[in-house]
C-alpha cells in the first residue's frame, strides 16, 4: 500500500471513530442508544490509526505526552508527578466533537453552595496522585474549611483515556443526585485502582466492584448517552483551560496543576484574611 493511501486511511479511521462516538448525540438518541461499550469502537479506531502512523513515519508510537507543565510547586518531574497519560488520538478526536451545551452535567458540590470561596478540582480515576489527594488531603480540607462553611469544592472528572470515561459514567449515573453515594463510588474506584488497571477485563472489573447496586441498574447506566456526552463536554472545558496534569485546581481564576496539600491550599487562599464574595465557576 502506498504511503499516501495509508495516510488517507488513517484520517478516515479517525473521523469514522469520532463520528460513531458523536452520532447518538447528533440525533438526540431517538433511534440509536449506544452504551459506553460502543466507545470501544472509537478507541480501537484511534489506537489503530496511531499504530499505522507509527509504521508510516518510522517512529515509536507515543502513548504518553511528556510535556513539562507548571505545577503547584514548580516545574514537574516525570518521575514524581503523574502526567495525564493522554491517548493523543482520543483527546484530539474528542476536542473536535461538537457537543451541545445542554449536555452539561450537574456539578458535584462538596460543601455549602453559598460558601464564600470556590475551588474547582479535576481528578482522574486512573491517576495515582488524584487518589492520594482524595484519600489524604480532601478529608483534611473538609474537616478544617468545608464543614465550617468557608469553602466549597466543585469536583469534576478528568478523562485521560477510555477507562477513566467508563468509570466516570458509572459513578455519575449510580451516584445520581446523592453526594454521599457519589463520593462513596469515587472511593470504591480509587480503593481498587491498581487492581482495576492491571485487570485484563477492566470494564467487567468495574461492574464487579459496583455489583451491590444491581446488574440491571449497571446495565441501564452503560446506556446513559447523555452522561457520556456531559463528561466529554466537561473534558473539553478542561482542555480549553490547558489543563494537562491532574490533580488540577482552579482557584480565584488561577490554575494549579499537581498535588495540592491542605497546607498549600491555606497559603493560596489566605483564609486568615477577609474572605471574598462567591464566584461562579467557569
Amino acid at each position: 500500500m502506498k504511503k499516501n493511501n495509508v495516510i488517507k486511511f488513517i484520517k478516515n479511521c479517525r473521523f469514522a471513530g469520532a463520528f460513531l462516538l458523536i452520532l447518538p448525540i447528533i440525533i438526540g438518541g431517538v433511534s440509536v442508544r449506544p452504551d459506553v461499550r460502543s466507545l470501544s469502537i472509537f478507541a480501537l479506531c484511534a489506537i489503530l490509526s496511531v499504530l499505522l502512523e507509527s509504521v508510516v513515519h518510522g517512529a515509536e508510537t507515543r502513548i504518553f505526552r511528556k510535556k513539562s507543565v507548571s505545577t503547584v510547586g514548580g516545574p514537574s518531574k516525570l518521575s514524581n508527578e503523574r502526567k495525564t497519560g493522554l491517548d493523543e488520538s482520543f483527546q484530539e478526536s474528542l476536542a473536535k466533537l461538537r457537543i451541545p451545551d445542554n449536555y452539561r452535567l450537574n456539578e458535584v458540590i462538596i460543601g455549602n453552595k453559598h460558601a464564600p470561596r470556590t475551588i474547582i478540582v479535576y481528578l482522574s480515576f486512573t491517576c495515582g496522585h488524584c487518589k492520594d489527594f482524595f484519600n489524604n488531603e480532601l478529608p483534611k480540607i473538609r474537616k478544617k474549611y468545608i464543614d465550617s462553611g468557608k469553602i466549597r469544592i466543585y469536583l469534576r472528572n478528568y478523562l485521560d483515556d477510555l477507562g477513566a470515561l467508563e468509570a466516570a459514567v458509572l459513578v455519575r449515573c449510580l451516584g445520581g443526585e446523592s453526594l454521599s453515594t457519589t463520593l462513596e463510588l469515587f472511593q470504591k474506584v480509587f480503593d481498587n485502582q491498581k487492581e482495576w488497571q492491571k485487570s485484563k477485563e477492566p470494564r467487567k472489573f468495574l461492574e464487579n466492584i459496583f455489583k451491590a447496586y444491581g446488574k440491571n441498574k449497571i446495565d441501564v447506566c452503560t446506556k446513559k448517552t447523555k452522561i457520556s456526552a456531559g463528561l466529554m463536554k466537561e473534558q473539553q472545558r478542561a482542555h480549553e483551560l490547558e489543563i494537562m496534569q491532574v490533580p488540577a485546581f482552579v482557584i480565584d481564576g488561577k490554575i494549579y496543576q499537581g498535588n495540592l496539600t491542605c497546607e498549600k491550599l491555606e497559603e493560596i487562599l489566605m483564609l486568615n484574611l477577609t474572605l471574598k464574595l462567591p464566584e461562579s465557576p467557569k
